[in-house]
C-alpha cells in the first residue's frame, strides 16, 4: 500500500512495515509523531532522525503493510 493509507493505518492504532524490514512503524498519539521501532530494538521518534532525507524516502513507497503482530519482528527479539 501507499504510504497515505499506512499512515491512516498507524493514526487507526496499527502497526505498519517494509518488506525487508525487521522493525516497524507506529503512531503515539500523545506525542502526535510517528514511532520508529528499528530492528536492533531502539524506538525513534520520526522527528529525531539523524537522517531525516533517508527517514522521509521511505513514505514515497507503495510496498508499506500492515503489521499483524509486532511481537514476532526483530525490534522485539532484540529487546528480550
Amino acid at each position: 500500500m501507499h504510504f497515505q493509507a499506512a499512515f491512516a493505518y498507524m493514526k487507526r492504532g496499527y502497526a505498519v512495515t517494509l518488506p525487508e524490514w525487521g522493525g516497524y512503524w507506529t503512531w503515539d498519539d500523545e506525542r502526535k509523531t510517528v514511532l520508529m521501532h528499528t530492528r536492533k530494538g531502539e524506538v525513534i521518534d520520526m522527528r529525531g532522525s539523524e537522517d531525516m532525507d533517508y527517514t522521509l524516502s521511505f513514505t514515497f513507497r507503495d510496498d508499506w503493510e500492515l503489521l499483524a503482530d509486532p511481537t514476532t519482528t526483530e525490534h522485539h527479539q532484540a529487546k528480550a
